[in-house]
């Protein structure tokens, strides 16, 4: 799929669900989509949040 079609697939989801693996157990969380600029997506946690902390240590996470 080239990177124009993707884009335009992204740019039409307001949430998504970011999924990563802490201690060997699968975690999925739905987010909402705070902005999407040529196939980049923002997205917003607060700094006082667990998720925030983790994002420290995770090495490998997806979008679905």
């Amino acid at each position: 799929m080239k990177k124009a079609a993707l884009t335009d697939l992204i740019k039409r989801e307001d949430v998504v669900f970011f999924n990563f693996v802490d201690h060997g157990n699968l975690y999925s969380r739905p987010m909402t989509v705070h902005d999407n600029k040529d196939g980049t997506i923002f997205l917003l946690t607060s700094r006082n949040s667990e998720l925030y902390h983790l994002l420290q240590t995770l090495t490998i996470v997806n979008l679905t």
